[in-house]
């Protein structure tokens, strides 16, 4: 139960801490009404984690099937 427990506070502070710095960003730019910087960081941030996730999930596929061609199919089995 305190593993369950452990397991959900954690993902739960990630969820809510990991964007605290575009937060922040955002917060001091609304106040300078800087509308275009909130706009782009959010952008970015957007982009930049669909890359990243992007290419480590193609990283891991590589390594775990190496010599093996990766078949992708949209109907799950």
């Amino acid at each position: 139960m305190f593993y369950f427990f452990s397991i959900t506070v954690g993902g739960l502070l990630n969820a809510t801490c990991g964007n605290v710095t575009e937060l922040i960003i955002a917060i001091f730019a609304l106040s300078s009404n800087k509308i275009a910087v909130v706009k782009y960081s959010l952008l970015g941030s957007i982009l930049s984690n669909l890359l990243l996730v992007l290419g480590t999930s193609l990283l891991c596929g590589g390594i775990a099937n190496v010599g093996v061609e990766q078949k992708y199919d949209r109907v799950r089995p």
